[in-house]
């Protein structure tokens, strides 16, 4: 009984933690994307995707290996040599992918994403790849030991630090870099339209299309 109210109360916490996160992550997106733009917004998750696979690499799995390892052994002493290992792993593996990073960032930036100055927020993520793998060992050593609350507890604070950092930063940049003239209000009455259509084939319904919604604008 008592293993199976564990089990329910660890449940719960985890998804309601989740939960949490998700409602936080998807407000905090739309208001993230609505002052840099859909533009940047998309080369933000571009830059994150090749980050995400930076992580893989770091993390390589070990965090489910602890998980399993540590839950198969009851000595203390077991449990701490395969830690220790597995951090050590983990951190080789993450130093060698942040390295990796920063020494492709400006191939990625330019061949992979096309936008050059990518090269600079490879180079500010890279710094985050030990940590991160670092957190994947304790995060499956937590798991593991049913120690549910630090493990809650250290996501939702990862969460709300993230969105912390990220609005200071915005406050800090919003009316520099982050803005882009030709989509910001026109307050001076004055328009400029600039009609874009394709010279590929097979695109003559659409062409119609655009120069009739650009009519309509202008009329």
């Amino acid at each position: 009984i008592s293993d199976k109210k564990t089990f329910m109360t660890n449940m719960f916490l985890m998804s309601g933690t989740m939960l949490i996160i998700r409602i936080m992550t998807m407000g905090f997106n739309i208001y993230f994307t609505s002052v840099i733009g859909a533009a940047s917004s998309g080369i933000f998750h571009l830059i994150f995707s090749v980050y995400g696979f930076a992580v893989t690499f770091s993390v390589s799995g070990t965090g489910l290996a602890v998980t399993r390892l540590v839950s198969e052994y009851n000595d203390i002493r077991a449990r701490n040599t395969i830690v220790k290992k597995s951090l050590f792993l983990c951190l080789a593996t993450g130093c060698t992918a942040s390295v990796l990073l920063t020494v492709f960032s400006s191939f990625l930036s330019r061949s992979v994403l096309g936008e050059s100055y990518a090269s600079k927020a490879f180079s500010l993520l890279a710094v985050s790849l030990p940590a991160v793998s670092v957190s994947a060992i304790l995060r499956g050593y937590f798991i593991a030991s049913k120690k549910i609350i630090p493990l809650t507890f250290s996501q939702l604070s990862e969460e709300i630090l993230t969105i912390v950092i990220t609005l200071m930063i915005l406050s800090k940049t919003k009316n520099n870099d982050l803005t882009n003239r030709f989509i910001e209000d026109n307050k001076k009455g004055s328009a400029v339209f600039v009609v874009v259509t394709s010279d590929k084939g097979l695109c003559g319904g659409y062409n119609s299309a655009v120069v009739k919604l650009a009519v309509e604008r202008l009329s």
